[in-house]
């Protein structure tokens, strides 16, 4: 597997994906409302860029837990 950095073009597509997998999950169509903006992360960006923030940490969906463990 190669994993590459997303760039800020291809946020769409990386939220597109997000919504695949989560659905998987089953969670109620409500939660997609509320996700459609909060996964967009390119206003984060520009915030901490402007705040001079070096570092964020992400509070993930639960059943993300073993993709960020090592």
């Amino acid at each position: 597997m190669k994993i590459i950095e997303a760039k800020d073009e291809d946020s769409e597509k990386v939220t597109q994906i997000s919504f695949k997998s989560k659905q998987y999950w089953n969670y109620p169509k409500e939660y997609f409302e509320i996700w459609k903006d909060e996964l967009l992360m390119g206003h984060l960006k520009e915030y901490c860029r402007q705040n001079k923030i070096s570092e964020i940490s992400v509070l993930s969906d639960p059943n993300a837990k073993g993709f960020y463990e090592i």
